[in-house]
Parts: structure tokens; sequence; C-alpha cells
């Protein structure tokens, strides 16, 4: 359809959207020629008083906001019958339609929404205001990868309508705190249940309170537990677990206390994902949902398939790391014979280990003191009369030579030292400029391990590389310049040689500035 509003100011082009409250219109403003939305309020709720006046004086504290997740109110008035509330208009999708069509969106897309959800949050909470209705259909992702949040300025005026409406629900019980539902005070802490049933959702697909009907959704929020996500949805880490739980606590002195605290917990698991730029996520995902997804996922194996091998490079103290970063590769990808292979190969040096531990048990008792003196006593007189004979020295003249002729490959280690172990297996390593997966060490080449601490960006032969997780390449032997850069850290430059198949690995620590 295409009208004039009665206001000259706006042109309305087209019914977008309907709610409870207001229908919601794709209009142009006539004076600064630009695309803007427009919220007509119902005709039944202009008849109630007390509800103008609470809308007004909330639709103008509304209008201060200015927050980048926070969709900008333009103008507010009353057009011949109708009240209505100019706003900027998001071109892109909200969340409750990516949610019916896709059911769960990824780890990484989903902890970058309710990052900048949070961040909204927290910029109105200092301004004094509490949305109440924080909910998938009211959080817009546009196509250029910013998340908004809209209906600011409606919600608060919604005390004065009961819970249910001809045909609709103000406020949708599915994402309301338990105190929202009991009609208590409410405050900051609210908004950021219902934030956390919006993350619960994002993740495993399906809402933690359901029900069949309001009444059974309501008692659900009010007396019982979510279940626990990683059981809906097996990818999900205890990490995020540990969010959603605290997040979604009945008693909020018990729950994330405000929004800063919410997002730092957010943030480290945007860094331990490692999400980048935050908008180009948001951007690519709406762009192909699918193929995005499965991208993120071969991303993943990746990262924790780099860590891995760093670990395993490190040596002994850090093989239950490189278990875990394993495992992890596992969760993604099951069938990683990359994964697999090392797994079996470290359990079979742990069985070997015990089985060892088992048989000097029974063979030396604890308190045998009796035994060890006599052993000792033998190897002194079994050396001795090896070393008369000459026959030690012959001996280690064979050794020497066979060990001369061994051609062992990149300097590994694991908890035996068994270098018999390295020369049956495979060091797999990704190549410097190829994502694919090398399995055997020929030509003129080396291995190079890069992290740091905090994070940082190293740059390698003019490539930015995000470390950690750490970053195993194979490069040709040769001397190379490092680069590690962090924002509020100094540069530091570092030069290494990479010898024939050789591993060099570099962990710096950078300074403040």
């Amino acid at each position: 359809m295409e009208s004039n509003s009665n206001n000259s100011n706006f042109k309305i082009i087209d019914l977008i959207g309907t709610g409870g409250m207001a229908n919601i219109y794709k209009a142009r403003q006539i004076s600064l020629d630009r695309t803007v939305a427009i919220k007509k309020l119902h005709p039944h709720l202009t008849q109630n008083l007390n509800f103008i006046a609470r809308f007004e004086t909330e639709a103008k504290a509304a209008a201060s906001l200015k927050h980048e997740n926070i969709v900008s109110i333009i103008e507010y008035g009353r057009d011949s019958e109708d009240y209505f509330i100019a706003m900027e208009y998001v071109d892109g999708k909200n969340l409750k339609d990516i949610l019916e069509e896709h059911k769960k969106v990824p780890p990484e897309v989903a902890l970058v929404i309710a990052r900048e959800i949070a961040s909204g949050l927290r910029y109105a909470h200092e301004m004094g205001l509490v949305h109440r209705d924080v909910k998938p259909a009211n959080i817009m992702l546009a196509f250029e990868g910013s998340v908004k949040i809209t209906d600011f300025g409606i919600v608060k005026a919604s005390k004065d309508i009961s819970l249910t409406t001809t045909g609709s629900t103000l406020g949708s019980p599915a994402y309301m705190s338990p105190e929202h539902l009991r009609g208590t005070d409410l405050d900051k802490r609210s908004d950021l249940f219902s934030l956390g049933i919006i993350l619960f959702e994002m993740l495993t697909g399906q809402k933690p309170f359901f029900g069949e009907n309001y009444q059974e959704v309501i008692t659900r929020i009010l007396t019982e537990n979510p279940p626990k996500p990683s059981k809906i949805n097996p990818e999900i880490d205890p990490r995020l677990e540990f969010i959603l739980k605290k997040v979604l606590e009945k008693d909020k002195e018990r729950r994330f206390q405000d929004a800063e605290e919410l997002i730092e917990e957010l943030d480290k698991q945007i860094s331990w994902y490692k999400v980048s730029p935050k908008k180009k996520i948001i951007r690519d995902y709406l762009e192909n949902p699918l193929v995005f997804t499965q991208r993120l996922q071969e991303l993943r194996v990746k990262n924790h398939l780099d860590s891995a091998l760093y670990y395993l490079n490190l040596g002994k103290g850090r093989i239950t790391d490189a278990k875990k970063e394993f495992m992890e590769v596992l969760r993604w990808d099951k069938d990683n014979e990359i994964a697999q292979k090392y797994l079996n190969k470290l359990q079979a040096e742990y069985d070997t280990s015990i089985q060892f531990q088992n048989l000097k048990a029974k063979i030396f008792p604890k308190n045998a003191l009796t035994t060890y003196v006599l052993l000792a006593v033998m190897v002194i007189l079994l050396g001795f009369y090896l070393w008369s004979n000459g026959h030690l020295q012959k001996l280690f003249s064979k050794s020497k030579s066979s060990l001369s002729l061994s051609n062992p490959p990149a300097e590994l280690s694991l908890p035996s030292g068994n270098v018999a172990f390295w020369k049956n297996s495979s060091f797999w390593v990704k190549d410097s400029y190829s994502p694919n997966i090398t399995t055997t060490i020929s030509g003129n080449f080396g291995y190079l391990v890069v992290s740091a601490k905090p994070s940082a960006k190293v740059n390698i032969k003019g490539k930015l590389y995000s470390v950690p997780p750490p970053v195993t390449l194979k490069l040709p032997a040769g001397k190379y310049d490092l680069k590690f850069s962090a924002a509020g850290y100094k540069t530091k430059q570092k030069k290494v040689t990479v010898k024939k198949d050789k591993t060099v690995v570099v962990e710096e620590e950078l300074k403040k500035r």
C-alpha cells in the first residue's frame, strides 16, 4: 500500500508489522527525505487516559536514549485520532523471525547478539529506564551487522493494561522474570533474566520454560529450574552453562547484578571463540545462515587443533591441555581423524606407563630395602665385569654408530620422551598459506608455533594471525621477523630462525604501555 499520512511530515509506504499495542509502518520523513518507521497505537488503547499519560512520559524519556544498540526515537505526536512514534528504520530481520526459521543460531552469533543487547540495556539502565519487554520480537538484526533493541518508551506504560488483551499478549510471559510475573517491584535485573531466556533459546532452539498455555508457562517460570542446556544441545560447553545458570536465577540477588557484570562474562566467551569483528559476524550470518554456520564449525575445529598441537609441542607439562583441545575438536567434529589418531596414541602411552608402574610395584614392593640394596650391588658388579673385559666400550661404540644413522623428526616431546613414538607417527600441522592439513615432513621446511599473552595480533611475512589459541605454521627454513601488537600494550618484535625438520616455539608476553 502507499498513502499519505495525515501528518504532512510523513508518508506511509507499507505496513511492516503488527503487535498487541500498535501497527508498524515503513514511511518516508519528507522534511529530511529519509526512511523511518512509524508506530501507531491501536485505537482501543487511546481510550485509556492513564495509559496515554504514561505513554507520553515514557516516549519522551526514551527519546533521550542515544546508543548504537537502541533504535532511536525521532518524533512523538498525535495524528488525527492516532498516537504515533516515528523512529529509526532498521533494514534487517527481527530475532523472532530468525529463530522461527532456524530454531537456533551458532554460539559465536548468539554471544555477539546477547552482548550487544546487554550493551544497550546497560546504557538504558544507567539512564534510569527498565525495558520490561525484552524478547526476540523486539530485537532487530540489521543487514549491515548492528543489533538494536526496539520498543523503549512503550513498555513501562503497559503496567496499566492487563496481561492479556484481545488476541495478543503484552509482555510475552515466556520472557518475563519471576518478579515481573508476581507484580513486585522491577529493576534492571528483570531485563537480564529476559535476556537470559533469549540466549538460552538461541543456543538450544527452545525456551527454558514452555507450556501449552500462558498459565503453564508462568507456573514453570515461578517454580521450576530450567533444563540443563547441554542435555538439549551437547555443543554447549560448561562456560556457557555457567552464564545461563546465573542469569536465570529465580532469586534476583543471585543473578548478575547489572549488565556490566554479564558483559564481562560474555566478552570472555567471545574471546575464547575468537569472534572478531562483531558486526561482520552478524552481517555474514544474515547473508547466508546455513553456509556461515558450517564455516564457523570448520573454524572452531581448526582453532582447537592448532591449540592441541601447540600444547603437544610444549611437551610433558602441557599434555593434559593437548588432550582437552583434541577432545574439543571431536566435540565439533566427532569423526576428525587427526584428533582420534593423537588421542589414541596418547592413551596408549598412558596405558603403557600405568602397566610399567604396576609391574614395578609387584617386583619392588614398598619397604623392600634389602631388595634395592641387592639390586644395586648386582648392577655394580655387572658393570665392573663388562668394563674389565672391554664389553662396555664395544657396546657404547655400537650405540653411537647406530644413533648417527637415525633420522628423528621435528623436536617434539611426550611424557616418556619416546623418540620412536614420533618416528612412527605423522606430525600434523597446517600449511602457512593453506588450510590443508599435511601428514608428512619433507623438503626444506620447519615448524613455527606462536602464541602471546594477552591476546594479540602477530605479523608473520605480512600475514596477521590472532593468538591465542596458538598458531602452528609449516614454513620454509630461514629467518623470520615476528611483530606482536595489542591495544594498550607495547608492540614487540622478535627474530626467529626456522631450521629444517625442527620446531620453534615462541610465546611472547606483552607489556602495558
